[in-house]
């Protein structure tokens, strides 16, 4: 079934894969039907500012923008997936030029009980040992739980260090704060050293990556995850997304 008038698929494969939705309005608005409701997309690139629309072509800072079920403004990335209506949707790409939006979607079979890194999924507990050689039980149940995906390697990751001193000094005990970094795992242990990094820091080398990517959808750095009462309250990326993370996690009761 073809979801964007006057556009077709590239292949069988493709249509079996994705919806391609047509983008209107200087290729930035799009419908996506949900069983018997639509949900309507606004698709934005703060990467060029003031240019005309289709002027523009997608890259890494692309933003899709969705109204939640109740009605307020969510911004995902190219990549990201969110639970809607029953509905597991994943934002996929854009065409080269920037006129139609790919979107996976799953569901309503899919439960929202289902355990993922998507906002309003189930979070995992898992357990692993930290660069001190100390266990750490990672749940978001008694407390908030924000994970921090990072890298030394990573410019963007590292610029944030105060800030993530400034909310551990915050937040203290209350909260549980720990990083999960893809590096080599003494370059990890020289950081928090030289850095006086008081909260876990777990290492995932890179022969593991792909477990990672896999379980916790990671695919830009630095990413961060709040968790609550075992549900996953937040995702977002950089400096902007660890900023309405610290919005968020003020706001929890």
């Amino acid at each position: 079934m073809v979801y964007a008038t006057g556009e077709r698929y590239a292949s069988a494969r493709e249509q079996d894969l994705f919806l391609r939705l047509e983008l209107r309005g200087h290729r930035s608005t799009a419908t996506l039907p949900l069983g018997p409701n639509r949900l309507a997309l606004r698709v934005t690139h703060p990467g060029y500012p003031g240019l005309p629309r289709d002027l523009v072509y997608p890259d890494s800072s692309t933003q899709v923008r969705v109204l939640d079920e109740k009605n307020a403004p969510v911004t995902y990335r190219l990549g990201e997936s969110f639970l809607m209506q029953g509905h597991l949707v994943r934002l996929s790409h854009l065409t080269p030029a920037g006129d139609s939006l790919y979107v996976a979607v799953t569901g309503p079979e899919k439960s929202p009980s289902a355990y993922g890194s998507t906002p309003q999924l189930l979070f995992q507990p898992t357990e692993a040992t930290d660069v001190r050689g100390h266990r750490v039980r990672l749940t978001g149940t008694e407390r908030p739980l924000v994970l921090d995906f990072w890298g030394t390697w990573c410019k963007p990751c590292v610029a944030l260090t105060p800030a993530l001193h400034a909310l551990h000094r915050q937040y203290g005990a209350s909260i549980d704060l720990v990083g999960v970094a893809l590096d080599e795992p003494q370059k990890v242990k020289h950081y928090v050293a030289a850095h006086a990094i008081p909260w876990p820091n777990l290492v995932v080398p890179a022969n593991q990556a792909h477990s990672l990517l896999t379980q916790w959808e990671i695919r830009e750095y630095p990413t961060f995850l709040l968790v609550y009462r075992g549900k996953v309250l937040y995702r977002g990326i950089g400096a902007r997304g660890f900023q309405e993370l610290t919005q968020r996690l003020a706001q929890l009761p």
